[in-house]
């Protein structure tokens, strides 16, 4: 797994990205990058997990004290055993907390150059985690981009954990 903290240094000129704090790197999340790899073989493009090194609430409120599973090192350790091409590392700022999810997607498919955008359950992302999927949907149409809601988790589903 390459890991990349900024924009000139991705490789490839797409990829097939998704987003998330992916504390604990559990098996919801591991379920999750196994489709992400096999959306982005299908596509023959990069995977890439895009993710930060801060919790967001810590940005958003100062005193919150999260109780995390891992370190952010931990955190790329467990990623590095997903088989995932990349992981991106966004600093979460006030800057971006202030960016709608129209705005955050634009970031992803302008800059980052995402062209498929797998959204797990219940995430939201945007100012105030307004929005959601079917405005994902439209707001990546007009970037060429296509979101495509991820299968839903069980316990109990097979999920292979291995490097490429």
């Amino acid at each position: 797994m390459i890991v990349i903290n900024d924009v000139n240094d991705r490789i490839g000129e797409d990829w097939v990205g998704t987003v998330g704090f992916f504390d604990g790197v559990h098996l919801g999340h591991r379920f999750l990058i196994n489709e992400l790899r096999h959306l982005a073989d299908k596509q023959h493009l990069p995977s890439a997990v895009f993710t930060f090194p801060v919790h967001p609430r810590i940005v958003m409120q100062a005193d919150y004290q999260p109780k995390l599973l891992n370190s952010f090192e931990e955190k790329l350790d467990q990623l590095s055993t997903t088989g995932v091409d990349c992981c991106v590392i966004l600093n979460f700022t006030l800057e971006l907390e202030n960016y709608s999810a129209s705005d955050f997607i634009t970031l992803l498919a302008d800059q980052w150059r995402v062209r498929t955008l797998l959204i797990g359950d219940y995430h939201r992302f945007g100012h105030n985690r307004g929005e959601g999927f079917e405005e994902y949907i439209k707001y990546g149409s007009t970037h060429g981009m296509q979101v495509i809601h991820a299968s839903s988790y069980t316990q109990g589903t097979d999920v292979v954990s291995s490097t490429k």
